[in-house]
């Protein structure tokens, strides 16, 4: 497509990444919602939502991700949004049925949870934290998976894990 037809369509380069980011965290929550409605098991849910940011983020160079937030700040609202509305609301919903199939500890509070795995997600991309040069997004994520499920798993949690370690294989 040409500059010319595209910018028949938007106005801006700006107009232009925000409604490919749009579009994209749209398309990610009908994806999430599909592997939940999909999968039983909370455990088994987060792994699915894993294997799916894990292909997406293959796609992505990590220079786009500070790209965007230093050029394009009020396209990166949209991401911090969709962090602290739709990813919440998913961790807190898998976080209590996983409670309720007996696969999460009981004593932990699923609302701080939440906030908890929701902020960290900043970390992940952090090119300071995390270098590039350093880790692969894989090694990082496949880290925090199993930090994140160690730390939330009842005994019966722990024993899935261990059965599943398949996941990463």
């Amino acid at each position: 497509i040409s500059k010319k037809t595209l910018y028949q369509y938007f106005n801006t380069k700006a107009e232009l990444v925000e409604s490919i980011m749009l579009n994209h965290l749209n398309s990610e929550k009908d994806m999430c919602c599909n592997l939940v409605n999909e999968v039983e098991n909370a455990i088994d849910q987060l792994h699915e939502i894993f294997k799916f940011n894990m292909q997406m983020m293959r796609s992505i160079n990590p220079s786009t991700i500070f790209e965007l937030r230093k050029y394009y700040p009020s396209v990166w609202k949209h991401f911090d949004q969709h962090k602290n509305q739709v990813i919440y609301h998913s961790v807190l919903e898998n976080l209590k049925l996983g409670q309720k199939q007996g696969l999460y500890r009981t004593d932990l509070d699923p609302e701080i949870i939440s906030r908890l795995y929701t902020g960290r997600m900043e970390l992940i991309v952090d090119g300071e934290t995390f270098p590039t040069t350093k880790f692969s997004f894989l090694q990082i994520m496949k880290e925090l998976f199993i930090y994140h499920i160690r730390g939330i798993a009842s005994e019966k949690g722990i024993k899935h894990l261990e059965t599943s370690q398949s996941y990463f294989e």
